[in-house]
C-alpha cells in the first residue's frame, strides 16, 4: 500500500463522519483542493510539515502515523518535502477497515464485538440461541445487540438467511483517548480476569495470559508500543481464516504501562 491510499482512508473516514467536502477539508489543513487532490490520488508527495497537520485533522491512530512517517525516509530535516514519490507502507493494517464514529457505541457493552465475531465462524447456525449459548449471554441480550450491529450497517443477512459481518475486518482507532474504547478494553481485561479463576486445566490450555515486569529507557517507550502493535496485527491477519474456517471466538491483546511515578 501507497502513503496516499492509508492517507485516503483518514480522508474518506473524515468525510463520511462529519460530511466535510475536500475543499473543507484542505481548508483546515491550510492548503489548496487541488493540491491536496494531487496528495490523494498519487501524483504529489506529502511534504512532512502537512503530513503532521494531516496526524491531528485526520484522527492518525500512532500506528498507522509511525508507518506512514517512516515512509518517509527520503527527508533529512523536518519540513522538507522527499525528493521522489509515494512510498510502500509496510502496515499490517491495510486490509483492516476504518471504523466510523457512529460505530463506537458497539464498545460500551464488551460482547457486542464477540457476537460480530461469532457471526463469521463455520459453526455459526444463524440462531440468536446459538450465540447466546456459546457466549454466555441472554437470549434478549444477544436480539438487542444484533438489532443495533445491523441498524449500523456491521451485520447483514445473506442469501443463506444467516446474519454475517459486513466487512471482513474492522478496527477502531485513534490518536485521542477515546471513552468507548477505553471502555472496551476495560471490560476485556475484566474478561481475562475471569479466565484467570478457571482452574481447569482444559481452559488452561486454550488461554494464554503471560507478561513481564522490566526496567526501559524512556526514549524507547515508543519504539515499544510501535512493535507491540506491528506484531498484533500481524498475528491477527496470520491466524485469520477465510470465511468459514474459523471455529472460535478469541481476544488478542496486550498491556503496556508505566508502574513507577515520574
Amino acid at each position: 500500500m501507497k502513503t496516499h491510499e492509508l492517507l485516503s482512508k483518514y480522508v474518506e473516514r473524515k468525510k463520511s463522519q462529519y460530511g466535510v467536502s475536500l475543499r473543507s477539508l484542505a481548508g483546515q489543513l491550510e492548503v489548496s483542493p487541488s493540491f491536496l487532490s494531487r496528495i490523494l490520488s498519487g501524483k504529489k508527495p506529502v511534504p512532512y510539515a502537512l503530513l503532521l497537520k494531516m496526524k491531528t485533522v485526520l484522527d492518525i491512530d500512532p500506528e498507522s502515523f509511525e508507518q506512514i512517517r517512516a515512509a518517509h525516509v527520503d527527508f533529512e530535516l523536518e519540513g522538507q518535502v522527499p525528493s521522489r514519490g509515494h512510498r510502500d507502507v509496510s502496515t499490517e493494517l491495510e486490509s483492516w477497515s476504518l471504523s466510523e464514529a457512529q460505530s463506537l457505541k458497539v464498545l460500551r457493552n464488551w460482547h457486542y464485538l464477540p457476537i460480530l465475531e461469532y457471526t463469521s465462524l463455520s459453526r455459526f447456525d444463524g440462531t440468536s440461541q446459538d450465540i447466546a449459548s456459546s457466549l454466555g449471554l441472554a437470549h434478549e441480550t444477544v436480539e438487542v445487540a444484533l438489532r443495533e450491529l445491523v441498524s449500523l450497517g456491521l451485520l447483514d443477512r445473506k442469501e443463506d438467511g444467516k446474519l454475517r459481518k459486513t466487512k471482513a475486518k474492522l478496527r477502531w482507532s485513534s490518536a485521542k483517548a477515546v471513552r468507548e474504547i477505553g471502555a472496551f478494553h476495560k471490560a476485556m481485561m475484566q474478561k481475562a480476569c475471569e479466565s484467570l479463576t478457571n482452574k481447569q486445566q482444559s481452559e488452561y490450555e486454550r488461554r494464554l495470559i503471560t507478561g513481564v515486569t522490566l526496567t526501559l529507557p524512556l526514549h524507547k517507550v515508543k519504539q515499544a508500543k510501535s512493535r507491540i502493535n506491528e506484531f498484533i496485527n500481524e498475528l491477527a491477519n496470520e491466524l485469520i481464516e477465510e470465511e468459514d474456517l474459523s471455529s472460535e471466538v478469541y481476544h488478542l491483546a496486550t498491556q503496556f504501562f508505566p508502574i513507577s511515578k515520574r
